[in-house]
């Protein structure tokens, strides 16, 4: 027999079907309280619950886009609150999803969140979305982002490369933890293949070659820096060609680079420092 609430629980179906704001939702998530509440059959409760759950995800998820695409100081505390509190009531009927794991750790995980909190979620999430590559990778890397412990923050980022290789900010944050713990080669290798994805991310061109240089691996460093410019022109990439250029004393060449590096950046104080005192040292003030 039907329960109590079926008439509730009939209402929110129907309601269910145009809402999209946050107070439509909000009155089919009444609805659906109230239908718990007075009762249900147990296969309708189920239903409920799950179609609560769903709702409690939406919401949350509006709230916490928002917060995302507009983050404002003044009011992030309490708008994280609105958003945490829908993405709670979801896992707690509906433990399996994922996406309000997700969305909790990443909330938490803001400044002023709660970082034990945020590595509950994350690892919830990591449970849920079990062999879901790059959902899955993603949710490594937010627990990574969260662990104090280095050796622990690597075994995430290592997860989640393993979980999808086409993570390059998995790599770029390895390389970074490699060049902490000074394995310059292993450092370097997770830096090329970013290259050998996006040859025009200058970034970590940049950082490719000062982990070289730490090495003096000089030609290495060239052919990054000369395949990186190829791809993009970039000040900074000129400056470090430039300094390389210097230290072999082909001074002719490493001013040419900081002209280039001048016309594309005109006031970077950088760039005409090193050629001031380029030209002091050529015997060249003009």
């Amino acid at each position: 027999a039907d329960g109590a609430g079926q008439a509730d629980l009939d209402s929110a179906m129907v309601k269910r079907l145009d809402a999209k704001t946050i107070d439509a939702l909000d009155e089919v998530g009444d609805l659906l309280k109230s239908a718990i509440s007075k009762g249900l059959d147990q296969e309708n409760e189920v239903f409920a619950k799950q179609m609560l759950a769903g709702v409690a995800l939406e919401r949350g998820k509006t709230i916490a886009q928002q917060m995302f695409r507009q983050p404002r100081a003044g009011n992030l505390a309490q708008l994280r609150s609105d958003a945490l509190g829908p993405l709670e009531t979801a896992i707690k009927h509906d433990p399996s999803l994922a996406e309000a794991h997700t969305l909790i750790a990443r909330l938490e995980a803001l400044p002023g969140g709660n970082r034990k909190r945020a590595i509950e979620a994350s690892t919830a999430a990591i449970k849920a979305l079990d062999d879901d590559g790059p959902a899955l990778s993603d949710a490594y890397m937010l627990r990574a982002l969260m662990q104090s412990d280095n050796a622990k923050r690597l075994e995430d980022i290592n997860n989640a490369i393993k979980a999808n290789e086409s993570n390059l900010e998995a790599y770029q944050a390895r390389s970074l933890l490699y060049f902490q713990y000074n394995k310059f080669d292993e450092d370097v290798a997770d830096l090329r293949h970013v290259l050998d994805v996006d040859p025009t991310n200058t970034r970590v061109t940049a950082t490719a070659v000062r982990a070289l240089a730490e090495m003096k691996r000089t030609d290495e460093a060239m052919k990054i820096l000369n395949d990186g410019l190829t791809a993009k022109p970039d000040a900074t990439l000129y400056q470090l060609r430039a300094a390389i250029y210097r230290t072999e004393d082909k001074l002719d060449e490493a001013l040419a680079d900081l002209n280039k590096a001048v016309e594309l950046r005109p006031r970077d104080p950088a760039s005409l420092l090193a050629r001031a005192e380029l030209f002091l040292n050529k015997d060249d003030t003009k």
